[in-house]
């Protein structure tokens, strides 16, 4: 998704700017023991609270963060309503169509119909289906609202391990002189932690929860159409009830319903 790719290079860049605007001394916020600590501590708790196969899963699922593959109400609608009207003139197109529909969970249904399925058992596989694949990508959420505590409590590990030092060597020679930059450095994990869990496994976490809430909403409509097909209601009536999981500016007209050219011509006269 170009936004979330968008936000994370403007996270880096306000970070980046921040830093190089409050001092002449970058290296200052350059630790390599406070990237250890934090990265180190944090994918070290993350295999100790979860196992390898929910951690690849996670990979798998913040990758489709980035996926270009977007599916819209309006149009999921449009063609159920396509397909309503396909299978009401011919019942025996379903099987035909099931290689030509844009969404893989349209296939599903198709094939349901096209194997003569009853509707309550159409209605249990899908909705059976869409729950599981909910909960699956939940628990996704769930991982990246763990981790997001981990950098913090890491960044107070290394801050603390930096003040320990610092105390120790604040006795010889030119110690008071060294505790300014001295916890500066200390500090470097703190800030570590910050940005990881704020930039990162906050920000991903909510995105994947965004994307769970529409995915469902989009498998909602195709299981609601698939279930009037299946009743053999008509593509019109099909179209309306659709209709009424959009917001009203984004229904459609495929059929050219009377309440559709209503909408329509309401709209031209409101602007």
């Amino acid at each position: 998704m170009v936004s979330a790719t968008l936000g994370l290079i403007l996270a880096a860049t306000i970070t980046v700017v921040a830093c190089l605007e409050s001092s002449t001394n970058y290296a200052m916020y350059l630790d390599k023991m406070s990237v250890l600590i934090v990265l180190g501590g944090t994918f070290a708790a993350a295999l100790i609270t979860f196992n390898f196969k929910e951690l690849y899963n996670l990979l798998w699922s913040i990758s489709r963060v980035f996926s270009r593959q977007i599916y819209h109400g309006a149009d999921i609608v449009r063609e159920m309503v396509e397909i309503a009207d396909k299978v009401n003139k011919n019942p025996a197109a379903a099987n035909g169509l099931i290689d030509g529909v844009s969404h893989p969970f349209m296939k599903d249904g198709l094939r349901l119909i096209a194997n003569d399925f009853d509707a309550i058992t159409i209605e249990n596989v899908l909705s059976c289906s869409i729950t599981e694949r909910k909960n699956a990508h939940l628990a996704h959420v769930d991982i990246m609202r763990a981790l997001a505590k981990y950098p913090p409590a890491f960044g107070m590990v290394g801050t603390v391990i930096g003040l320990v030092a610092l105390l120790q060597n604040i006795s010889t020679e030119g110690g008071i002189g060294r505790i300014g930059p001295n916890m500066a450095v200390a500090l470097t994990a703190t800030l570590y932690g910050l940005i990881l869990a704020n930039c990162f496994f906050i920000p991903m976490g909510e995105n994947i929860y965004n994307k769970i809430k529409r995915d469902t909403q989009i498998r909602r409509i195709i299981m609601e159409g698939m279930l009037l097909i299946s009743k053999k209601e008509d593509a019109m009536a099909i179209q309306e009830y659709l209709n009424s999981f959009l917001h009203p500016n984004n229904r459609v007209d495929v059929l050219g319903s009377s309440n559709s050219g209503e909408r329509k011509s309401a709209g031209k006269r409101a602007a």
